[in-house]
């Protein structure tokens, strides 16, 4: 069904298109109505086909005109974009528990003018609810983990990482936070808004729209200034003061024309400020000088400070541990300027933050920066395109993969090692594909409901001006030729026009990496159009051109930046559809943060593409999975309820030439040998959380019995699913929700897929544990047992188990799980009894049947629970004296648990070749630099199994 309205289509094209203005008055009067109409969460083509008949009815009534083809067309895509996009990954917070938390007694006592206007802001720019609402959580949640700006407290200092992916959102949330910050009772906000003039200039226009609400390119008190951003949602006497603008970092000399002291603004303040020490030190000697604070004074008023790319420059970076890097000084510095102070750190790339030593401190400064309040991961929109688009297993290997290799950039062009020596004298065959992809890219962006949005190509092969500049000059050549070859025969029948080499190369470029819905003929005849709106720009400090897309607003910018270290951080390249990549870093921060071309691509994901050689392509792929990992032992720490304090993190190690990070940023880090080895060991997934979390796992479970089928008579009689394939497996851990022990379900799930899927070791066996018979001791008196129960269509008796809760979790006090499971339902009659007479096994209460040859599978036990909690739990009440024990049923459905056993190497890669033998045992080892709380969390033995007696035998 069509986004077109439903009575319309037939006089639409009688209407002339709209202006943008006009355009963007019927989109939020559309984008009410729907509130109104409470059908936010139920936006569906049909009720859009409505509100674009009404839309049209409106138009005519304000505006004495109706809605073109085009227009309809528009407005269903905006609509559709901010309706429909929800989240692919959601906040994760971890926060210290010690923090006195405030937030959600005081929220309804605050005026969130500030907020709302920046809100209302976003909305308006059709930023998706979805990601709005969310972001609005994870603020709050910063909110109540930083210090209550006005508490009676003398002093508090809080410290904070909010992470998230390059180019995801991590500045739409510090500048919501701003706003809250500002309506909770901040006075003054710090922001270190990047390393560099350019980048410093892109946060202040962010700033001033976002923020002030108000130009500051001109003077800072100057009141002509046009109102911009929140100022057109914000009542007027909500002012924002600066002493910084667009055109000018912070210095003392404006800011003592501005005010005597920092303190006297009857409004809130916002410094901007570049990363810099210079810089630094001038706002510390004003803040000093103004307020005459003598050597261990400090202001009273509540300060925020948001360090912008807190990996760069922040972290401390000499090799001797007893000084201090001179940013991390001053910062720290700055900090103890103010009683009560709240340290953000904002990153895509924390690597060098989480390996800051907790425990580290200067009798002057204080702590170091580790964000010991809390740690959070942004929420990612699904239209976001990053790591896993980009180089994820699905997307390298599909048919046209969004990452094209190539081979010719250092033969034909530039070798990747490179000096000021070296000449350009043209360009490769991949660059000049690239730029016919950019041309047709921007082509199908034209035909498509977004016609007037900005377009950009990123080449960055050098961090030489020089050589960026030669660049440039070639590319427009090229761009030239081609132009002139489209010019002359975009408009001939498609036969003619393809006699013509560039438009045969053209049309080659479209088949070989694109599959979009436009056809090459569409693309042909508006390629004129496009081709001849690219502009070329080399962005460095010799050629001293900008991309400024503000002077474009109206029409969009179509532009190939070329650049090197201007382009490898921070800088927005706004609509990046083509990159041409191919620089040497070995570090993952600085390679991550080259991806530019990572982003929010709203209904053109489909055009992006990146051209970069395999050697890049595998060390990104190699870096999000790293990324991943992360995250995931964040969520894992986040499930076990652990502090940041307690975050034991590990960055997975490239066992050949990439590092971590710049080994003076490397902190406490070390390198460890992490084997993964999963061989002869059981997992176990037996702690128990709510009633709604365990019936969703019973009924998983019971789907997923009733999908399997005994293979023979004797399997169904000892009750055993033989061969049950390794993804089945995969995909019930991944949906059961149950909390992991120390080995988190990444890790388990790599062993399978890694170990036991890639190198043909058998398939699972599965068995659902049971008992024949129940015993009734004395504590099982004190309540009824049901112990019957079905599931997957077969009957079993519930074995009883008697737990402990600590008010969240429940959990069995002892080790887990007995050593005779496996003998018990994983093998047969026969099986047994030949193990029990081999001469080489005695099994004793620290052996498992899992180490037998007999046993060259993986085996999943299902464990169904009668589960009842004993209050007190002292063994002393378990028997008939019963007058002080309370006895209680946490589930309407018997307890899901899991256990999953690996053979033992020998016996399970038994059958494989020699290489294959090889393979599979180093695709187990692994390498991590830890972090010092981890390497404290690591002396244990993760081969030492201990093991109990039978659970069921209660």
């Amino acid at each position: 069904m069509r986004l077109t309205g439903k009575n319309l289509k037939k006089n639409s094209k009688n209407y002339e298109k709209m202006d943008k203005e006009t355009l963007n008055k019927l989109l939020s009067i559309a984008i009410t109505h729907i509130g109104e109409d409470n059908r936010e969460n139920n936006v569906t083509l049909d009720y859009v086909n409505n509100v674009l008949d009404k839309m049209q009815v409106i138009s005519k009534t304000l505006f004495d005109s109706g809605l073109s083809e085009e227009d309809i067309k528009k407005l269903g895509f905006e609509i559709k974009n901010h309706f429909h996009v929800s989240l692919s990954d959601e906040a994760i917070i971890l926060g210290d528990n010690k923090v006195q938390r405030w937030f959600d007694d005081k929220k309804t006592e605050i005026k969130w003018d500030y907020w709302e206007a920046y809100k209302k802001s976003l909305l308006s720019q059709r930023r998706p609810k979805k990601v709005v609402d969310e972001n609005e959580r994870v603020i709050d949640s910063i909110l109540d983990l930083s210090g209550d700006p006005n508490s009676n407290e003398n002093s508090w200092s809080r410290k904070g990482l909010v992470m998230g992916n390059v180019q995801s959102g991590k500045t739409q949330n510090y500048i919501g936070l701003i706003n809250k910050a500002f309506d909770s009772g901040y006075k003054i906000v710090i922001l270190l808004g990047g390393h560099m003039n350019d980048l410093r200039k892109q946060t202040q226009i962010r700033v001033d729209a976002d923020v002030i609400g108000l130009e500051s390119k001109h003077l800072i008190l100057n009141n002509t200034r046009r109102k911009i951003g929140v100022g057109t949602f914000r009542n007027d006497s909500l002012d924002v003061a600066t002493l910084t603008s667009t055109e000018n970092d912070f210095s003392k000399k404006v800011a003592q024309t501005v005010s005597t002291s920092l303190t006297s603004f009857n409004c809130p303040l916002i410094i901007t400020i570049k990363k810099n020490t210079s810089i630094l030190q001038s706002l510390i000697d004003y803040i000093k000088e103004s307020s005459a604070l003598n050597e261990n004074q400090k202001l009273s008023v509540p300060m925020m400070l948001i360090d912008d790319e807190a990996d760069y420059a922040s972290v401390n970076g000499l090799a001797d541990r007893n000084r201090i890097s001179r940013t991390n000084e001053l910062i720290r510095t700055l900090l103890n300027l103010f009683h009560k102070n709240h340290y953000v750190a904002y990153t895509a790339t924390p690597f060098a933050n989480v390996f800051i030593d907790p425990n580290e401190e200067d009798e002057m400064l204080n702590d170091d920066l580790f964000p010991k309040n809390y740690m959070v991961r942004v929420p990612v929109p699904e239209n976001y395109c990053g790591q896993e688009f980009f180089f994820g297993d699905d997307s390298i290997e599909s048919d046209k993969p969004p990452t094209i290799i190539i081979d010719d950039n250092e033969t034909e062009m530039l070798p990747l090692k490179h000096n000021r020596n070296t000449e350009i004298t043209q360009i490769s065959r991949s660059l000049k594909d690239a730029i016919m992809s950019f041309v047709i890219a921007t082509s199908a962006r034209m035909l498509r409901p977004e016609q007037d949005k900005h377009n950009t190509m990123m080449i960055n092969i050098t961090h030489l001006k020089d050589l960026q500049n030669d660049l440039k000059k070639l590319v427009e050549e090229f761009k030239d030729k081609l132009t002139f070859a489209i010019d002359a025969n975009h408009a001939l029948p498609i036969d003619k026009a393809l006699k013509n080499p560039e438009i045969s190369e053209l049309k080659r470029v479209y088949e070989e990496n694109f599959d979009i819905k436009e056809t090459f003929e569409e693309i042909l005849k508006t390629s004129n159009k496009a081709a001849n709106k690219i502009k070329v720009f080399a962005i460095n400090n010799k050629s001293g051109e900008v991309l400024d897309y503000s002077q474009y607003k109206e029409n969009g910018l179509c532009a190939i930046a070329i650049g090197g270290y201007k382009l490898s951080r921070g800088l927005t390249l706004e609509g990046l559809t083509i990159s041409y990549f191919a620089r040497n870093s070995k570090m993952y921060d600085t390679l991550m943060q080259m991806c530019r071309w990572f982003g929010y691509r709203p209904g053109y994901k489909d055009l992006c593409k990146v051209f970069l050689p395999k050697e890049s392509r595998d060390w990104y792929k190699f870096i999000s999975s790293a990324i991943n990992d992360l995250y995931a032992q964040l969520q894992r720490m986040k499930d076990q309820e652990k502090t940041p304090s307690d975050f034991g993190l590990q960055i997975r190690t490239h066992p050949g030439a990439l590092m971590v990070t710049a080994r003076n940023k490397r902190g406490t880090g070390e390198e460890r040998l992490f084997k993964l080895d999963l061989w002869a060991k059981r997992i176990r997934r037996f702690i128990f959380e709510d009633d709604a979390k365990n019936n969703k796992n019973f009924e998983l479970i019971d789907k997923f019995l009733k999908n399997l089928e005994f293979s023979s008579e004797q399997d169904k009689e000892d009750f055993i699913f033989k061969d049950v394939k390794h993804e089945k497996v995969v995909e019930l851990i991944e949906q059961l929700d149950l909390l992991p022990d120390h080995i988190p379900n990444d890790v388990l799930i790599d062993f399978i897929k890694n170990n036991m899927e890639k190198n043909n070791v058998s398939n699972f066996r599965v068995t659902v544990m049971h008992v024949k018979k129940n015993t009734n001791t004395a504590w099982m008196k004190k309540t009824q047992f049901n112990d019957s129960c079905e599931v997957g269509g077969y009957p079993f008796i519930v074995p009883r188990r008697k737990m402990e809760s600590d008010g969240v979790k429940i959990s069995n006090p002892k080790s887990e799980l007995g050593n005779s499971d496996d003998e018990k339902l994983l093998f047969n009659k026969n099986d047994r009894e030949e193990i029990k007479n081999s001469l080489n096994f005695k099994p004793n209460k620290n052996d498992s049947y899992v180490f037998t040859e007999k046993r060259n599978f993986p085996g999943l036990i299902i464990y169904l629970f009668n589960v009842r909690i004993l209050t007190p739990f002292e063994s002393k009440l378990w028997g008939d004296n019963l007058s002080n024990l309370e006895v209680t049923q946490p589930f309407t459905k018997p307890a899901v648990g899991i256990s999953i056993s690996f053979p033992q190497y020998e016996f399970g890669i038994n059958g494989l070749q020699d290489s294959d033998q090889i393979k599979a045992y180093e695709e187990s080892t692994k390498i991590y630099t830890q972090n010092h709380q981890r390497q404290l969390e690591m002396q244990f033995d993760l081969n030492a199994s201990t093991y109990d007696d039978d659970i069921h035998d209660d």
